[in-house]
């Protein structure tokens, strides 16, 4: 929930969208015990209007931190959400979180970005990816 928190108020913006990469991440980020913001205490009914066809990023599946976890890459920029952070202790005790399925989601991330990508994570500030230790 910490990623879509204000998603309802930036599509009063014109000409904003919103991409869903899968039915299952439609259901999960609705749903305020799926998408974890009950459990804080600041439940986000995400509505998820103006849902665009078109994507420009390449959408990588990354499961791991959790189920419906993905990265977005643009040219050599990488959104890393909460699978690409530069801190050695990522959060993989969630429901749906899965040490192998994030171990083979780096290897994935690895063979499909190039070393020089800027990654702008989730949380923190923007690193290279070629500095990411794991």
């Amino acid at each position: 929930f910490d990623h879509h928190y204000d998603v309802n108020k930036l599509l009063n913006f014109p000409r904003t969208s919103v991409y869903i990469p899968s039915n299952e991440f439609e259901i999960a980020v609705k749903n305020t015990r799926t998408n974890l913001s009950y459990y804080h205490n600041t439940p986000i009914e995400t509505n998820l209007l103006n849902v665009c066809e078109n994507n420009y990023f390449e959408v990588i599946a990354t499961p791991g931190h959790s189920k419906n976890s993905y990265c977005y890459k643009y040219k050599n920029i990488l959104f890393g959400g909460d699978t690409v952070i530069e801190k050695q202790n990522l959060v993989l005790k969630l429901p749906g979180s899965d040490k192998i399925k994030f171990k083979d989601s780096i290897v994935e991330l690895k063979n499909k970005t190039e070393i020089n990508t800027v990654v702008l994570p989730g949380h923190g500030n923007l690193f290279f990816l070629n500095n990411w230790h794991i």
